[in-house]
């Protein structure tokens, strides 16, 4: 709640909890569950429409199929997903890190098109923090921005 409340888009694929899991105090936590519920419900829009005022920064968006969450939310899909990879994107300042991995079974080896516009990219291995270096980095023919990526699986 707080973080909607601050401007963070909180995204939920299908319904809010109905109900607490185990049964330990179970009468107080579903008390409890019915207080945060109606809190969220006014901080919620979804895909049909739902009371939530869009101009809004942040707060929740809740409906059955993901592609549509993020494009009500405003967040730019990911294509690099397509390709077998995992990321982190985080916007600062001076725009964006991603943290990407190969959890596909095959090696990753070409051009990656990027959810976000860039001037340039540095590559970093967190394992070796000192290297580093500049990326190749073209416009696409859709386009879209992309880097040059190897990564093997893993």
């Amino acid at each position: 709640m707080e973080l909607a409340r601050a401007g963070a888009r909180i995204l939920v694929e299908g319904n809010l909890p109905a109900d607490v899991p185990g049964v330990e105090n179970l009468a107080q936590r579903r008390k409890e569950l019915g207080k945060i519920s109606k809190e969220i419900q006014g901080l919620i829009g979804n895909s049909s429409g739902g009371p939530a005022d869009r101009s809004k920064r942040g707060g929740f968006h809740a409906g059955p199929d993901l592609g549509s969450l993020l494009h009500e939310a405003g967040i730019s899909r990911e294509p690099s997903v397509e390709k077998g990879l995992r990321l982190i994107r985080r916007r600062h300042v001076e725009g964006y890190h991603y943290f990407l991995v190969n959890r596909s079974e095959q090696a990753v080896d070409g051009w990656i098109p990027l959810g976000t516009a860039a001037r340039s990219v540095i590559i970093l291995d967190p394992r070796f923090p000192g290297r580093k270096g500049l990326a190749a980095f073209r416009k696409g023919k859709d386009g879209k921005d992309e880097v040059y990526l190897q990564l093997e699986p893993g």
